[in-house]
């Protein structure tokens, strides 16, 4: 799995759920190949459409906040956001 903070990584999960031996330089044809299916599985793969998500999560909360009782706003009721991925 590619993670911007990380780069590429590779566990065997039955035997290390706990993701702390990366085989990655071990197994680099594995992951070469692993990484070539999931290219070609991901080439008919529709883009996702909330992308910027952080644009999509600032309207999100509008949207709840648009949905509490202007009584309430008024009152200083403010609800709480729903968490967000960074």
């Amino acid at each position: 799995m590619d993670l911007p903070w990380k780069g590429s990584r590779l566990y065997h999960l039955p035997d290390d759920f706990a993701e702390t031996n990366d085989l990655l330089e071990e197994k680099a044809e594995e992951a070469k190949r692993l990484r070539g299916l999931w290219e070609a599985w991901n080439e008919h793969n529709v883009p996702c459409r909330l992308i910027p998500h952080k644009k999509y999560h600032k309207a999100r909360d509008g949207f709840f906040k648009e949905a509490v009782p202007k009584k309430a706003l008024d009152s200083g009721y403010e609800p709480p956001l729903v968490p967000s991925m960074p």
